[in-house]
């Protein structure tokens, strides 16, 4: 069983990723051409420097655990790296 602290902290960092995420997606988006890569490289910026920043916030996490986080949150379709589009499931097939 998680801990409340541990859930917590964890709550905390998805909030931070997902910010970033975001903040990411809003800066390089366009209709025009694909934007992935180019949020991703926005991203991993942004990260690197809020962690190098804001460090205390990690909880002694490193670089790379944000970054699973952020992988987290396109697993579950919070974050899109794409214009979204509907997800077809086996029951849609």
């Amino acid at each position: 069983m998680v801990s409340k602290k541990a859930d917590s902290q964890y709550q905390h960092l998805r909030n931070i990723i997902w910010t970033e995420c975001q903040e990411a997606h809003d800066d390089v988006y366009t209709e025009s051409m694909p934007f992935g890569s180019d949020m991703l490289k926005e991203l991993r910026k942004r990260l690197r420097d809020r962690y190098n920043r804001d460090r205390q916030q990690f909880f002694e996490c490193t670089y790379e655990h944000l970054c699973g986080i952020a992988g987290i949150l396109t697993e579950e379709c919070l974050v899109w790296w794409s214009p979204e589009f509907e997800i077809l499931t086996e029951e849609m097939i």
